[in-house]
């Protein structure tokens, strides 16, 4: 194998840097380096020097993979013995030996047929970015023609080529919050002392010793005192940490200050420190002016990250703000304080991007190096098609085949369903929730604090500088626009008068999360200071965790405070200044965070519960770049939670140093609860969130570590099952999917938590799973379940063998039979019919899921192994929610569209329609262009309908316009206030409100103009249109074919409409409405079709 390389300078002329890389995705942002490695580059002599590197913006890289077996499955195999050195005494797992011969020289035949491969497809080695040999085998090209990539895919020696993604990081109390820390010394008497093999090693004196923890992030701050190996945190005093031996961690090269050689790490406590970059030094110099080219830190993100896992216990934290409380002296501790970290610079500048090329290349080399845990708090968008075979994910998995846990955040993108980030099941993905201690945003305007909710990005301090408050309806960028100006609205501020200034703007009730979330990423585009937002609505509730978290200073004040703030901002010029203020227990906690990235995922065809945990990742307090600022600071998010979980694992590897990754992973989540747990009186024992949320819960330390009692474990083998019934596996390891079908199912595939997202109707589904007991001594279990909501109503559970003994370290195999309660759902279908069948028979619940959880009860009571549930009963039929047509001044033509039927049977098609809307006329007073008053115009629904729609149509007016509509219903009884119902489409007059069986009598509908070209003027007509079911005879003709047909689970069924008997012409344009509806046999189905010609 080559020496190590220096891959991002040149200084001693021995070797040279490869040429430039960046991909397209996320604009650029992420151009690094790899240096200090020994993970090698193409042969030197070929290397382009630094200073004729020069980098271009259109480079890009694509991942090469080969079929030959990387090192660690090369190892795996092998039956020499030396390849595995034991992790230490009672471990099951070997750690890699990279270093011995055999080792050595398997990888240089993996380097060898690199290049190889690159020559015969007339690749340069120069082109050649990084060379991969342990978790995956093959190489990263720069800049690859169409020819080249072309001859790659045609040599059988290529499994894979794909194009390199961009990856991003996700951006004291807690251990304490988690049950680690006690009262006694050193955080004695709590879940600490649990860990350890000197029972008077109690507290953090040996919680995570001898166990080394990679964090692939944007570096360290080296100096910092939560990585001090010394006693005292300070450079002159005595050792606290002995140097970890050649087996436990093959120690490597640290690279800490910018220019000097890489060498041997000074410190016992940062094992390792090493950073990456295939676009080379230039080209990241020219991004990102403000790096250092060494595993320096200067974002901040790793520090904090590292600090979290793995920090030091003790450490005092300096600096803090007034409005912290300043006794007791506050210190923070890692969940793992004695455990060691091993530092791979892969994330670069203040926002923390980087390439997979080079996380492919550091997870490479933490697996040689022999990390025992990594902590990957970073993540990328993911995939529409819900794939896991990404090079990385497939790289991950060798590690864990390694015996390497890893914890990774599950992302900041939510609250929407899907957007949950590494979601592979051999990863641990951890969502983010608050604990005991919440920050309060808050505002100073005229030097008076104004406390609110939300989240100032600013942590622990002050803004840095009072900055120029400013009304959102004085900046509008026209008068017309002033309403949605006072709403911050896109196109309606005039981004010149806000730029830099604290912008105050209106919340109203409607305003959902998203549209909130649009408007605050709007505001930081337009280069705000930050913004102020005020409720209009005095009965609306806001806390910490429900405001987004947004990535400016943000804060939403009450509605009763909104004139007041108004009045001060109204008398210029007026600073506002951010503040955080600290609140001790006055929140429920743990609570789910806003932003923390939700299932389901699509990955592993939707049989995969992803997140699998939750952990604290709001205002959580620790180590900080100075360079960013501060020593210290409170960060919140996913990046925050994972930490914990990391910090969690190296505790239980400790303590159970058989463990695999998976044993670990199933005591973390078997043992978690899904409740809050402190805060005010009457605020206990509220749901956290479903299992799309929060996985299979909170973590529990004191119970992880205690004993789970019995684990679901999971086997490379088992791994490959999985992809083998989802995708496709490596290999031949397909082979055991033809002589065992069931093991390549999917939803068998040995984890604490089933998904079923496709149930059909009639087709009970029966699920296995294995439970192994880590106990010393026999014991005797029971198997209960808890169906939640609609589950309990719909599907029923049984599970075979229900009552079961187990020897000491034995197995047994569980068979969970879910099956959905077919008369149930037949009951409820006319019901639901009267709807639009939205939600299925499950609604109410998440996307259509419903949920339970699955207990294994140890019989004396005192372990309880837990267990999620998430099933998906189909719909009796899929259909179009809502078909629209233009009528195009025809009376008659056809149509089609297809529906998916959920059972196998007679289904039959049938219709109701079609019936023309009735017109009520407002009148439209442009008193001014651009500026119209709202209009009022009332509609009676008779007695009867069984569904009633108002609606407005962009076709009705010659001019553009973007109107929203209100709705007042009639009163229940008299004095009482009718329902409300609104409808707001943005940029468009498009608006309608459905009604299922409405209440009869009148309608307020009121038509505000939020826009109106200038160009229109005058008294303008409005028309809205009301549509009635129920009542009268159809206006129009509508058929479908065919009327009946014999169905076919998950079988496409084309259905074709033939509309006649159409009005056409007039003003407006006569709108027709009708349904298309389903059958099983003789009873109606949910999920109606409605077809709207417009």
């Amino acid at each position: 194998m080559p020496a190590a390389y220096v891959r991002c300078r040149n200084s001693s002329g021995a070797h040279s840097v490869l040429p430039a890389l960046s991909t397209a995705l996320l604009l650029l942002l992420s151009w690094c380096c790899l240096a200090s490695s020994e993970h090698a580059a193409a042969p030197h002599g070929s290397m382009r020097q630094l200073q004729q590197a020069e980098q271009t913006e259109s480079s890009n890289a694509y991942i090469v993979q080969l079929k030959l077996d990387p090192v660690v499955a090369w190892a795996a195999g092998s039956s020499i013995p030396e390849l595995g050195t034991a992790r230490r005494p009672g471990a099951r797992t070997a750690k890699l030996a990279a270093a011995q011969p055999a080792a050595v020289q398997y990888a240089a035949t993996v380097d060898l047929q690199s290049t190889s491969v690159a020559a015969r497809a007339g690749v340069s080695a120069e082109r050649i970015g990084q060379l991969y040999r342990y978790v995956l085998s093959g190489f990263a090209l720069l800049d690859p023609t169409a020819a080249e990539l072309a001859a790659l895919a045609a040599d059988p020696a290529v499994a894979q080529i794909t194009q390199g993604a961009t990856y991003k990081a996700s951006s004291d109390v807690s251990s304490k919050f988690l049950g680690l820390q006690g009262p006694g010394a050193n955080g004695a008497g709590a879940a600490w002392d649990l860990v350890g093999a000197d029972p008077a090693q109690t507290g953090a004196t040996d919680a995570g010793e001898r166990i080394v923890i990679g964090v692939l992030d944007t570096g360290i701050v080296p100096e910092a005192p939560s990585f001090s190996d010394r006693v005292g945190f300070g450079a002159a005093g005595p050792l606290a940490y002995t140097k970890l031996p050649a087996r436990l961690f093959n120690r490597s090269s640290c690279a800490m200050q910018e220019g000097a050689q890489p060498g041997p790490c000074s410190s016992n406590k940062v094992v390792a420190c090493k950073y990456y970059c295939v676009a080379g030094a230039a080209a990241m110099r020219k991004i990102h002016p403000e790096e250092v080219i060494s595993c320096r830190d200067i974002s901040g993100h790793g520090t904090h990250v590292a600090s979290v896992a793995a920090g030091n216990w003790g450490v005092q934290v300096t600096g803090l703000p007034k409005t912290w409380p300043q006794s007791p002296a506050t210190t923070i501790s890692g969940v793992a304080p004695r455990a060691r970290i091993a530092v791979y610079k892969v994330l670069w500048g203040t926002e923390g991007t980087g390439q997979e090329a080079d996380l492919l290349a550091a997870l490479d080399d933490a697996v040689r190096d022999g990390v025992d845990v990594i902590n990957f708090s970073l993540g990328r968008t993911p995939d529409a098609g819900g794939s896991v075979w990404r090079p990385l994910d497939m790289a991950l998995l060798q590690a864990v085949r390694a015996g390497v846990f890893v914890a990774a955040a599950a992302g900041n993108n939510g609250p929407n369903a899907g957007t949950v980030e590494n979601a592979v099941p051999w990863v641990t993905s951890v969502a983010m929730t608050s604990h005991s201690r919440s920050m309060r945003a808050s505002v100073r305007l005229l030097g008076r604090l104004f406390p609110g909710d939300g989240f100032f990005l600013g942590g622990l301090y002050d803004s840095a500088a009072p900055a120029l408050a400013v009304l959102g309806d004085d900046a509008a960028v026209s008068k017309a626009k002033v309403a949605l100006a006072r709403r911050c609205r896109r196109d309606a501020l005039s981004t010149w008068t806000v730029k830099g200034k604290v912008v105050v703007c209106d919340w109203e009730t409607y305003t959902t999360p998203t549209q909130l979330l649009d408007t605050l990423d709007f505001l930081r585009q337009s280069g705000v200071g930050g913004v102020i937002m005020l409720r209009t609505d005095a009965t609306a509730n806001s806390t910490t965790e429900a405001f987004p978290y947004s990535s400016l200073p943000a804060v939403s004040l009450a509605a009763s405070l909104r004139p007041i703030i108004r009045d001060i901002v109204r008398q210029p010029p007026v600073d506002a200044v951010f503040a955080s203020v600290p609140e001790f227990d006055v929140q429920p906690a743990p609570k789910l965070h806003f932003r923390s990235g939700r299932g389901p995922t699509l990955a592993g065809q939707g049989r995969v519960l992803a997140p699998d945990l939750a952990a604290p990742g709001v205002s959580v307090l620790g180590a900080w770049a100075p360079s960013a600022g501060a020593a210290f600071d409170l960060k919140s998010g996913t990046s925050m939670s994972a930490p914990h979980v990391a910090g969690l694992a190296a505790l239980l590897l400790q303590k159970n140093p058989s463990w695999t990754p998976s044993m670990i992973k199933s005591a973390l989540m078997t043992t978690a609860y899904q409740s809050t747990k402190v805060g005010p009186p009457g605020s206990l024992s509220q749901p956290i969130g479903t299992p799309f949320d929060i996985g299979a819960g909170h973590v529990d330390a004191p119970k992880a570590l205690s004993s789970p009692g019995i684990v679901f474990a999971a086997s490379f083998q088992d791994f490959s099952n999985f992809l083998c019934g989802t995708e496709r596996a490596p290999g031949d390891a397909c082979g055991a999917c033809t002589t065992t079908p069931p093991a390549c199912l999917p939803e068998n595939l040995n984890m604490p938590s089933i998904v079923l997202p496709d149930l059909a109707p009639g087709n009970p589904r029966t699920i296995i799973r294995k439970v192994t007991s880590v106990l010393n001594e026999a014991s005797t279990w029971a198997v209960s379940w808890d169906l939640q909501g609609a589950a309990s109503q719909f599907i029923s559970v049984s599970v075979s063998p229900q009552n079961f003994a187990l020897r000491a370290k034995a197995s047994q195999r569980l068979l969970i039979r879910v099956a959905p309660n077919e008369a149930a759902l037949l009951a409820a279908q006319p019901a639901l019919t009267a709807g639009n069948g939205i939600g299925g028979p499950a609604a109410g619940s998440a996307d259509g899921y419903m949920f339970g959880v699955l207990r294994v009860t140890e019989a004396r009571g005192g372990m309880v192994a837990q267990m999620p549930l998430a099933v998906r009963i189909l719909r009796y039929v899929s259909a179009p929610e809502e078909v629209a047509v233009e009528i195009r001044n025809r009376s008659a033509f056809k149509l089609g569209f297809s529906v998916t039927p959920g059972f196998t049977g007679a289904m039959s098609v049938y219709t109701s329609g079609l019936w023309a809307g009735q017109v009520t006329t407002g009148t439209l007073n442009i008193s001014q262009p651009g500026f119209a008053a709202p209009a009022v115009v009332t509609v009676t629904i008779p007695q009867g309908a069984t569904l009633a729609r108002l609606a407005l149509f962009d076709a009705d007016y010659s001019f553009a316009a973007d109107f929203d509509m209100t709705v007042l219903g009639p009163a229940a009884a008299p004095g009482e206030q009718g329902m409300v119902y609104e409808s707001h489409t943005q940029g468009s007059s498009q608006e309608q409100v459905t009604l299922i069986n409405p209440r009869a009598g009148v309608y307020t509908v009121t038509v505000t103009p939020m826009y109106i070209s200038e160009t229109a003027s005058g008294v303008r007509p409005l028309y809205v249109h009301t549509i009635v079911l129920g009542i009268a005879a159809p206006d129009a003709v509508l058929q479908a074919r065919p009327a009946s047909v014999i169905a076919k689970v998950g079988v496409p069924v084309e259905v074709s409409l033939s509309v006649s008997g159409l009005a056409v012409g007039g003003v407006p344009q006569r709108h027709y409405f009708g349904v298309v509806r389903y059958k099983k046999g003789a009873v109606p189905l949910a999920g109606d079709t409605f077809l709207v010609l417009v």
